[in-house]
Parts: C-alpha cells; structure tokens; sequence
C-alpha cells in the first residue's frame, strides 16, 4: 500500500479530478467518492473554498485501486 499526495488542477461537472503528476502530466481517471458522503463533502469543500490556496488530494493506491482519502491546501 502506498499513499501519495498529488495537486488538483481541476474538477469537473462529473466529478472527475485532473491531479498533476510528478513528472507534469494529468491523471484525470479517478472521480470523487461518492459512496463515502463524508469524505467526498471534505474533498468538494477544500476544492471550493480553495480562493488562491493550491489544493491537495491525498490518495491510497493498494492492489491495483486508488482512492481519496484526504485533502488540505497550500
């Protein structure tokens, strides 16, 4: 298991995050949590209240999945 903390770069109006990479490019496959109502009011919130802050997803990768599983800004 592994956990890695990647910027967002956007959000769109079906829920899917444009994370940037390490190496610059867009990972754009994953989509916010909504079976977990919770987490997914955090990572919304943070995105939207984010003004001139970055903001930062932190996301699980375990047995070939990944998931959000926290957010802050910067």
């Amino acid at each position: 298991m592994t956990k890695e903390e990647l910027e967002v770069a956007d959000i769109d109006e079906d829920d899917f995050v444009s994370c940037i990479l390490p190496d610059g490019d867009l990972k754009t496959d994953l989509k916010l949590p909504k079976d977990d109502e919770d987490l997914y009011d955090e990572l919304k919130k943070v995105w939207d209240e984010r003004v001139d802050a970055t903001v930062y997803f932190t996301i699980l990768k375990a047995v070939g999945k990944e998931k959000f599983v926290g957010a802050r800004t910067k």
